[in-house]
């Protein structure tokens, strides 16, 4: 969820199994706005690993969104801040091929289960990822992420801001294996 300002500030915590926190959601009076299997094709090329910005496709909830995102100078450490844009593209076939055209390659394609939910106007994110596990992410101001995260059970200390690759990388280290897409295999 982008603010206004085009800023994506969230955090994650690494939980065991999801029922209890979608138990304690409905308790809280969360609504749960969508749920499904996302697709993320992670690309590289153009200067993209130089300046370790983010360009993805993405298909959720029947849309194929198109995002760019980017370090701002200054952010705090204790959160993960990033400029975001977005875009809704009519066919993720055509929003491929224009990217490729552009020069751009798939480097990394990563799947998850997602919840969204919305407390008290906070984006909170059930996400269940193949291997490495489950995640709540937090979507918000500073002040709406840390009342949420309390209201969750979260202590802010515990708070991760790496993204789900750099969690992947270090996982398939941890365990010898090498780098290969981030998918639910049936």
């Amino acid at each position: 969820m982008t603010a206004k300002d085009g800023l994506e500030t969230e955090v994650k915590f690494r939980i065991g199994r999801a029922g209890p926190y979608e138990e304690k959601l409905r308790k809280l009076g969360a609504k749960l706005i969508e749920s499904g299997l996302e697709r993320n094709i992670k690309y590289k090329g153009n200067g993209l690993e130089k300046t370790k910005d983010l360009l993805r496709l993405r298909t959720f909830g029947g849309k194929c969104i198109i995002t760019h995102k980017s370090r701002p100078k200054n952010a705090p450490k204790h959160l993960k801040v990033r400029e975001e844009t977005e875009i809704v593209a009519d066919s993720c076939d055509n929003a491929k091929k224009i990217l490729e055209r552009l020069g751009y390659r798939k480097s990394w394609i990563y799947e998850k289960k997602r919840q969204v939910w919305v407390l008290d106007g906070v984006e909170v994110l059930i996400d269940e990822l193949p291997l490495i596990g489950n995640f709540i992410e937090i979507e918000g101001s500073e002040k709406e992420i840390a009342a949420a995260a309390k209201k969750l059970g979260f202590d802010m200390k515990n708070a991760l801001t790496v993204n789900y690759m750099e969690e992947y990388n270090e996982w398939r280290k941890a365990n010898g294996l090498p780098k290969e897409d981030l998918v639910f295999r049936d």
